[in-house]
């Protein structure tokens, strides 16, 4: 895990309505004259038409290259040989989260800079300065850091609001909503964590945004469903993607306590059927239960949490995720959470188990 003040977001952060189309000037701005542009199918059928005629304009030769699964080691290394061949100085990620993450890891090996057109709020990936890689089977193998920032992100509201389910903001808010309790804990109890003004700071802000999500995540769920632009429609993106990506990018040089995507991780690993089903902040949104539950927090406090996330609709239980809560399929789970996390203390491990086996098999 990389040491030392980390990379923080991007060079420059640009969220309105129609902001895709300044791809163009953008990359023009950053010297850059041939692109790889690579995204998944959906996101670059919403897409292209908004981008290439400021890529026409600016004289941008670019190359559309179409991405599908995991941001692999296998796949970086195919898309980075396709990308010299195509001579880029540039690399653009169009989509979401692993397509994101994809090209970031391609730029990455490259010495190249990249450029992020998230079309999904599901996580903070197009600002992020580190990439979740994966084994071609799904597993999560590691979080990957990266040697520079993010050059540029358009998030185009339009985009966002009209194209973006509201299931996938909701994904993101609990997503984001994980990093404050994960936090908290590991200021408290890792051993491993870089004591600085660094996490401290990612405390404060993490706590920020989830106080804004808790006040507005739930209205502006609502209003995307009914593609609706508004103003907590717009904080929540910003605070989804840009603020939240900030903070992972401030807990990159520590050793975070973080139950709750461990959890992801380890029903990743078990439960193939789930992952596919479910979004990372789905599963993440049924794990912070058992961050809190694991941090002591008290019940009234579990309980509000399982209240708010109720309003956006996301999973609070391993019924919701289709798991049945029976030795057999939570012993595999706590078995991941234990031996990944090494969890120091006995009475953590307790928590865990009695976490899973107590506030995530309510049936509400």
């Amino acid at each position: 895990m990389r040491k030392g003040n980390p990379y923080l977001g991007g060079g420059r952060y640009i969220q309105n309505k129609g902001a895709s189309a300044l791809l163009g000037s953008e990359l023009k701005r950053l010297g850059a004259t041939r692109a790889f542009i690579l995204g998944g199918h959906t996101a670059l059928s919403i897409a292209l038409g908004r981008i290439e005629p400021g890529l026409n304009e600016e004289s941008i030769a670019y190359s559309i290259e179409e991405f599908a699964g995991h941001c692999t080691i296998e796949k970086c290394g195919s898309l980075r040989e396709k990308a010299a061949a195509f001579g880029a100085d540039m690399i653009v990620g169009i989509g979401g989260g692993k397509a994101l993450d994809t090209a970031k890891m391609v730029a990455n090996g490259m010495n190249l800079g990249v450029v992020t057109i998230p079309t999904s709020a599901a996580t903070c990936a197009a600002f992020a300065v580190l990439s979740v890689i994966y084994a071609a089977n799904g597993d999560v193998q590691y979080i990957a850091f990266l040697d520079r920032e993010v050059q540029c992100v358009l998030v185009d509201t339009n985009i966002m609001v009209s194209h973006c389910p509201a299931r996938m903001l909701a994904s993101g808010i609990a997503d984001a909503v994980a990093k404050y309790p994960e936090i908290a804990f590991s200021m408290d109890y890792s051993a491993d964590w870089e004591k600085s003004v660094l996490p401290s700071a990612a405390l404060t802000l993490s706590k920020f945004t989830w106080d804004l999500f808790e006040k507005t995540g739930a209205k502006a769920i609502a209003d995307v469903r009914e593609m609706k632009h508004s103003a907590e429609v717009e904080d929540v993106l910003c605070t989804g993607v840009a603020l939240t990506g900030t903070v992972s990018s401030l807990i990159s040089g520590g050793r975070q306590l973080a139950v709750a995507h461990t959890f992801y991780d380890g029903v990743c690993k078990h439960f193939k059927a789930q992952q596919k089903r479910f979004l990372h902040g789905e599963i993440v949104s049924a794990g912070i239960l058992l961050q809190l539950h694991v941090n002591r927090a008290e019940p009234e406090q579990i309980d509000r949490t399982r209240t708010f996330l109720r309003s956006l609709g996301t999973p609070v239980s391993l019924f919701d995720l289709g798991i049945e809560p029976g030795p057999g399929n939570i012993d595999p789970i706590f078995t991941y959470i234990r031996d990944t996390m090494n969890l120091g203390e006995d009475w953590m491990n307790g928590r865990l188990r009695s976490g899973l086996e107590g506030i995530l098999a309510r049936r509400d």
